[in-house]
């Protein structure tokens, strides 16, 4: 999806399962510029302990998880929006290839 000439929306399906070393350097792959200018990132995905987690990202607040309710959730999923974004390189940060 694109927004206007720049902005624009990836959204995942993440069946990669999120660990605490992968949570603590997620930041720091998302601030590096590698996978195009990210300006948010928010969803939802499964968690090593066997529980969906709620995944929040912006810059300057950096990556926010909490465990979710997963009465409320229908299948792990998430949205990058950003600029200059490189789906490919963030399909293999999310995703199991």
């Amino acid at each position: 999806l694109r927004v206007g000439n720049r902005l624009c929306a990836v959204n995942f399906t993440p069946d990669r399962t999120a660990d605490d070393p992968w949570l603590d350097g997620l930041c720091a792959a998302l601030e590096s510029g590698s996978y195009g200018r990210i300006l948010r990132v928010k969803g939802f995905m499964g968690h090593q302990v066997g529980k969906t987690i709620i995944l929040e990202y912006a810059p300057g607040r950096g990556v926010r998880w909490d465990y979710a309710d997963t009465q409320t959730i229908a299948a792990p999923k998430l949205c990058v929006i950003g600029t200059g974004l490189d789906r490919q390189r963030l399909a293999a940060l999310f995703c199991r290839e």
